[in-house]
């Protein structure tokens, strides 16, 4: 019975990257965070020292990603977040936050001058909220209307695919 075990332990643990790879990218990474985002006061600012505070930011769609110029997945990614971005620029009610958790927004404009990116990128302005963050580059979090966090990932992401539009749709529907 205990080499029984094994086995299936073994083969579910082998099969478990197919399953997470046949899964839409943006459910993969789905959460069920029950943290209210809006309780924490948390500002960000960009170059020009406009500032945000995302605890005010309420009946609006955040989508908040953690990113470094030293992240070779960050920077894969951040073509397709500058495509969602694009795709909800003239909706007010949707925000594309990209954080540089390096905090050198010159070098990082330069960056994306180079490679004709048209998002604006901010710096945080104080403590990120570990519900949020916990480390790992590259993070994405998408906060709904109501400050809940409905979507997190810890890895590179594909966020300009008509799934996850279907689903910033859905969120701004509510």
């Amino acid at each position: 019975m205990n080499n029984l075990k094994k086995i299936a332990f073994i083969t579910a643990i082998s099969y478990t990257p197919l399953f997470i790879a046949l899964i839409p990218s943006y459910t993969a990474a789905k959460t069920n965070h029950k943290n209210d985002t809006t309780k924490k006061s948390f500002v960000v600012t960009d170059a020009y020292d406009k500032s945000i505070d995302i605890s005010l930011q309420k009946n609006k769609v955040l989508f908040i990603n953690f990113w470094s110029l030293t992240c070779v997945p960050c920077k894969a990614e951040m073509p397709t977040i500058n495509n969602l971005a694009n795709h909800y620029k003239n909706d007010t009610n949707f925000l594309v936050i990209p954080i540089d958790l390096d905090r050198n927004l010159a070098e990082d404009i330069r960056y994306f001058n180079e490679k004709n990116l048209t998002l604006t990128v901010y710096k945080s302005s104080g403590i990120v909220p570990e519900d949020l963050f916990m480390g790992v580059l590259p993070t994405t979090a998408v906060i709904d209307k109501k400050g809940k966090i409905v979507f997190f990932r810890q890895e590179e992401g594909k966020y300009d695919i008509p799934s996850f539009f279907h689903f910033a749709d859905s969120l701004l529907g509510q």
